[in-house]
């Protein structure tokens, strides 16, 4: 034994209490004594730090051993008592026994009290150890027979009285173990009566045999709602003849609806379904199977699959089906059986006892799917066609504009000569009508310029570099020195990348939008443009924002089409062209460019440009 054992010695006389310390000084194993006097030291002791042992003086007069002893054994009934100091005589020894302690020692023979110690408490802590070893055992099988999914019980083999039910039964059953155990029958008289003569004849049958088994029945619970069950019975004998029954009970009430939905799902599913047993026997042929295949589920059940289709023994049908079946792999194909004229799209699904084939007819499917198969090559050729006239078109619009800027030149050229040299002899209202056909030659030389510019773009390769977007921009600021300076504009930009891009085109684009952001600035406000770039896995993100006019939502995926213009010339000059070159150029860098606006809190224009693979 090792540690120091809590003993508790009642008394109130000091000289007594020397005496049990001596005789514990002489046995070996480390002892404390506590010495306690009144009833209520003792309870409080034995509520909140119970002593290994008790030694009560037995004849103390405010405090006698006998009613200590109840106290002790009403709160700790195992823990050991020992009575000393009592009479000589026999007859009080042996009520002090029978009245539960574990020993009575006289003054005349205190030297028992060592021994009597020792093997009290090693009697005790071994008791102890094996009540701990007791209900840890208990709680695991408590806690095994809880875990288990279903309800756990022993009947008596020969009447079926049952003498245990898991607590469980209140789960799945609602009746509690009281309940069932009260009556001699109750599993009986509880079975649903459509299945109650065959469940108890079946059990009784095997059980009489000795043999374990299974079976299923429904029985009524405690709301008399019907709940499937099977059950695990096993039979324990005694001298070779039946004896009790183990069994387990399980729910299977989900498990029997889901197979009473599943015949019924198969009867109203789209597809057609049929199974088939290792035989390639036909077991199960569903109502559309029949429609499909015109062959009823009464002519085909229980025949062999092939000798009814022996037309399609040289099909795919039965290449697939086989290898399903030998290397036990589901297979997904399509195949026309000639039979009915009909595409099929099939899935057969291979296991253990046999094949499950579902189909569908497709050929209307496969009629579309030609039919589209030749309305994309018309498709593809018109595209051609379209490639080529669209080609002729920017041919055209690259010579027009190349062809019209020479009379246009001429037409400036000779307005200015007619103003300096008739400008003295002109009126007022001559002098305006010139103006106005000067800025008109302007502006239409202008627009052809654009134009050209944009039929330009998709004969442009737009060889690409390593372009420094801080540098670019800082470029368009001084060729934009004096625009920014008159309308005191802000443009915001740092930490901007180095890009894989056609220099001169990006830098049009940026162009186009910081002065267009300067443009449609709010008259009184001082245009702020913040440029600003976000890194994807594939391609750069930058953002140009205006704190300008902003842009109506019906017009903010019309603007990047070409001579799209929302305001008149004298509002805000321009061609309508800008965007629309800017769109091209970042298609050409393989990205896409898109605005978000709200009219009168600026626009935000968003454009990416994909990384070099």
């Amino acid at each position: 034994m090792s540690g120091r054992y809590q003993i508790l010695l009642i008394t109130d006389d000091e000289s007594k209490a020397d005496l049990i310390q001596l005789q514990l000084d002489k046995i070996d194993i480390p002892v404390q004594l506590d010495i306690i006097s009144k009833e209520h030291q003792l309870i409080d002791r034995l509520e909140n730090n119970p002593p290994d042992l008790i030694v009560s003086n037995y004849d103390l007069p405010t405090f006698p051993g006998a009613k200590a002893l109840d106290i002790v054994r009403d709160i700790h009934p195992h823990t050991p008592f020992i009575f000393v100091f009592g009479p000589p005589g026999e007859e009080e020894a042996i009520d002090a026994i029978r009245r539960g302690g574990s020993d009575y020692i006289t003054k005349q023979n205190l030297d028992r009290l060592g021994p009597a110690v020792l093997r009290e408490i090693a009697t005790y802590k071994q008791n102890q150890k094996q009540s701990t070893q007791l209900k840890e055992t208990n709680n695991r099988y408590k806690s095994l027979i809880q875990s288990v999914n279903g309800i756990v019980w022993e009947a008596d083999a020969d009447t079926f009285k049952f003498q245990y039910i898991s607590s469980k039964i209140k789960e799945l059953l609602g009746y509690t173990p009281k309940e069932w155990l009260s009556k001699p029958n109750f599993w009986q008289e509880h079975i649903h009566p459509a299945d109650r003569k065959e469940a108890i004849e079946y059990c009784h049958h095997k059980s009489q045999q000795g043999k374990d088994h299974s079976f299923e029945y429904r029985i009524l619970d405690a709301d008399d709602e019907v709940v499937w069950l099977r059950d695990y019975v096993t039979v324990v004998t005694k001298n070779g003849d039946p004896d009790q029954l183990h069994g387990l009970m399980v729910d299977i009430t989900k498990e029997k609806e889901a197979e009473r939905e599943k015949i019924e799902i198969l009867q109203r599913i789209g597809d057609a379904f049929f199974a088939v047993d290792e035989d390639w026997t036909v077991t199960y042929w569903n109502k559309r199977a029949e429609q499909v295949l015109d062959t009823s589920s009464d002519d085909i059940i229980g025949k062999n699959l092939w000798n009814v289709y022996d037309d399609a023994v040289e099909l795919d049908f039965y290449t697939q089906y086989h290898k399903a079946v030998d290397k036990q792999v589901t297979v997904n194909f399509e195949e026309f059986y000639p039979g009915v004229e009909k595409w099929f799209e099939v899935s057969a699904y291979p296991s253990e006892t046999g094949l499950s084939v579902y189909f569908r007819d497709i050929t209307e499917r496969k009629e579309n799917h030609e039919q589209l198969k030749r309305l994309n090559q018309e498709l593809e050729e018109r595209a051609k066609e379209l490639a080529a006239t669209n080609e002729e078109l920017e041919q055209f619009a690259y010579v027009a504009s190349h062809d019209l800027q020479e009379p246009l030149r001429m037409v400036s050229s000779f307005l200015d000569r007619l103003e300096q040299k008739y400008s003295n002899q002109l009126d007022d209202k001559a002098q305006q009508y010139i103006n106005f056909a000067v800025d008109g030659a302007h502006r239409m030389r202008r627009i052809i310029l654009d134009l050209l510019n944009y039929s330009r773009m998709d004969q442009n390769n737009f060889a690409r570099e390593q372009v420094n977007v801080n540098d670019l921009l800082q470029e368009i600021l001084k060729l934009e020195h004096t625009t920014i300076k008159e309308n005191n504009a802000n443009i915001v930009f740092d930490n901007l990348p180095v890009i894989e891009a056609s220099k001169t085109p990006m830098q049009q684009v940026f162009q186009n939008l910081i002065n267009n952001a300067i443009k449609y600035h709010k008259p009184g406000t001082k245009p702020i443009v913040k440029i600003e770039s976000k890194e994807a896995d594939n391609y750069w993100e930058f953002s140009v924002t205006d704190n300008g006019i902003g842009i109506r939502d019906e017009f903010q995926d019309t603007i990047f089409t070409i001579f799209q213009r929302l305001h008149t010339q004298n509002e805000y000059p321009g061609t309508g062209i800008g965007l629309s070159v800017s769109k091209k150029i970042i298609e050409k860098h393989g990205g896409k460019i898109w605005v978000k606006s709200e009219i009168g809190e600026g626009s935000t224009f968003y454009f990416t440009v994909r990384k070099s693979d």
